[in-house]
């Protein structure tokens, strides 16, 4: 809320990091704040973009170093949540094109000022993003799903399915034998296997259960 107490600031620095000044007002929104992230152009150090959360949460942009701002987007594409991994990233040969990871991963062409959607088929909760310098059309992301690859800017991608990075929960396992083996993937359903055990049974498959988030399996 408005009155709740916040040490949340931007500051910048003009010597290298000796001494620091934070900056206010000049089209910033009032205290307190909650997460602020920044992120400055490679192609163009004076344009300066930085996501506040407040009570007028909202992506705001500064075309000369930080003096000066003003307020871009605030759909709920970009305020709705305060998550952890709110990141921007702006495409280093172009300063008005920028993706912020979200729920779904969004995406700016006109400097901020509006965003759409441009995760495809992938999956949610996006985490981080690269963007080729060579070739800017080549995109690869990481998301609660896995890693992922664009090769026209985002608008289509190819999950990379042979890196084994799933995050288990919890494992269990049941009274059958061959026994079998169950866990819970985080945001990735609950999934049963085959157990190695007698028989020569096969250990390879997974067979998905559940959806959701999987946390503790209980056979």
């Amino acid at each position: 809320g408005p009155d709740a107490p916040s040490g949340s600031a931007l500051l910048r620095s003009a010597d290298g990091g000796k001494s620091w000044k934070t900056i206010d007002g000049d089209g910033l929104p009032p205290h307190p704040w909650g997460r602020v992230e920044v992120a400055i152009a490679p192609s163009l150090p004076d344009r300066v973009y930085a996501f506040i959360e407040s009570e007028h949460s909202a992506l705001y942009r500064s075309d000369d170093g930080g003096k000066t701002w003003s307020a871009g987007d605030r759909s709920q594409s970009m305020v709705w949540r305060p998550f952890y991994f709110a990141r921007l990233i702006i495409d280093p040969t172009n300063p008005d094109r920028l993706f912020k990871p979200n729920l779904s991963l969004i995406v700016s062409e006109d400097g901020g000022r509006s965003f759409s959607a441009t995760g495809g088929g992938a999956h949610g909760d996006w985490h981080d993003l690269w963007i080729d310098p060579q070739n800017p059309q080549h995109v690869i992301g990481g998301d609660d799903g896995g890693l992922w690859q664009s090769f026209d800017g985002g608008s289509r991608w190819w999950k990379q399915d042979n890196l084994p990075i799933s995050q288990f929960y919890h494992v269990a396992l049941d009274g059958e034998d061959p026994y079998h083996v169950y866990g819970g993937l985080q945001d990735n359903s609950t999934w049963i296997g085959d157990s190695a055990h007698g028989g020569g049974i096969s250990n390879k498959r997974w067979e998905n259960l559940y959806g959701g988030d999987g946390f503790w399996a209980g056979p």
